[in-house]
């Protein structure tokens, strides 16, 4: 799990979380989820999937399920600068709003 700000900025995510997502908390933390943490050139920021589901949930004040997703994770430069992808079917929802 990922939790990240009304603004999309990371604040924490789960061990589980960052070693599916092969990254260091540190390296995360305080970037743009889906703009710097996470970007995905497959879909622009507007059409992004998991941007459209935070949006939801932002708007509704519903918890909202995605379909499953192929995300491309782009790997950090120290790790080789190339990228991997992963199928993502998320959750989302105001916890703690």
């Amino acid at each position: 799990m990922v939790v990240i700000g009304p603004d999309f900025t990371v604040l924490t995510a789960t061990d589980a979380y960052l070693r599916i997502t092969k990254r260091k908390l540190d390296d995360i933390v305080g970037l743009h989820f889906l703009l710097e943490a996470f970007p995905d050139k497959t879909y622009s920021f507007e059409e992004n999937p998991v941007r459209k589901s935070i949006a939801k949930v932002l708007e509704t004040k519903q918890v909202d399920r995605m379909e499953l997703v192929r995300y491309h994770i782009a790997l950090p430069e120290e790790d080789g600068d190339h990228a991997f992808d992963r199928f993502v079917q998320g959750r989302q929802d105001r916890r703690g709003a």
